[in-house]
């Protein structure tokens, strides 16, 4: 008896994982009938940008001279979606982490950050070029919402993607740093439609939160380094794309 209702059980797990799924891809079809516009995330969406962010902070943080805690490429990678603010938090000891200190530190890490910005040390992901070129040909407006420093946003649009955004949006302050929606609100106006009408494609759970704050729907860039992450996945319960291809297919074919 108990091994009939464990089975049962597993199958009323199944049947209603099924109709999830049904129901995310029935309301992302309707979407689609008026969603007009696409914005970005740019670490680990388009960009392949880890290592260079794990050297920019290691290389800011020395010019601090205050002592630093031992931190790894794959745990400033566990922080991928954050700002430096973030990242700082990681890489300095606790007693440097006020407030005050903390907003000098980050001025001073930028300039060194924004140097470590480099085009050798950033790939675009494969496929990313063909997809913002085809949605941009059919007429697509296109924008881009990041956590990374508005002249790193501004170096990299100019660097790999120079006449693709309509708008292009980067860290200026707390207030502008997802998962507050204010960045993905500021990017709707710019392009003149209300949220719901652009899809919010990004990598990461803070990615997720910010566009469910702010009422866009959430497509879900999963082929980067942060395609395996256990809690974006458990959180997951939206469209998601392996590659730039597939993401491209969905929207301008219907998925």
């Amino acid at each position: 008896c108990l091994v009939s209702i464990d089975f049962t059980f597993i199958e009323i797990i199944s049947l209603q994982q099924q109709e999830i799924q049904y129901v995310i891809h029935k309301c992302a079809k309707e979407r689609r009938r008026y969603v007009k516009a696409v914005c970005f995330d740019m670490d680990g969406t388009l960009i392949d940008s880890d290592f260079a962010v794990y050297q920019a902070m290691r290389r800011g943080v020395a010019m601090l001279r205050l002592p630093a805690n031992e931190v790894t490429f794959e745990q400033t990678r566990s922080c991928s979606g954050g700002s430096i603010r973030d990242l700082l938090n990681l890489f300095l000891p606790q007693q440097y982490q006020n407030a005050q200190l903390l907003e000098n530190m980050t001025q001073l890490a930028s300039v060194v950050y924004n140097k470590a910005y480099l085009k050798e040390e950033i790939m675009v992901f494969s496929g990313v070029d063909l997809l913002l070129n085809e949605l941009k040909s059919r007429g697509w407006q296109l924008a881009l919402v990041s956590n990374s420093p508005q002249f790193a946003v501004q170096q990299i649009c100019d660097l790999f993607f120079k006449g693709y955004f309509d708008y292009a949006g980067g860290e200026t302050g707390k207030e502008t740093q997802k998962p507050n929606p204010a960045s993905l609100h500021h990017a709707a106006a710019a392009l003149g439609f209300s949220p719901k009408e652009i899809w919010y494609v990004g990598d990461t759970a803070v990615d997720q939160m910010a566009a469910t704050a702010a009422g866009m729907p959430f497509l879900a860039a999963c082929w980067g380094a942060n395609a395996n992450s256990a809690v974006f996945h458990t959180q997951l319960m939206h469209p998601a794309f392996q590659t730039p291809a597939a993401l491209l297919q969905y929207l301008v074919q219907g998925g």
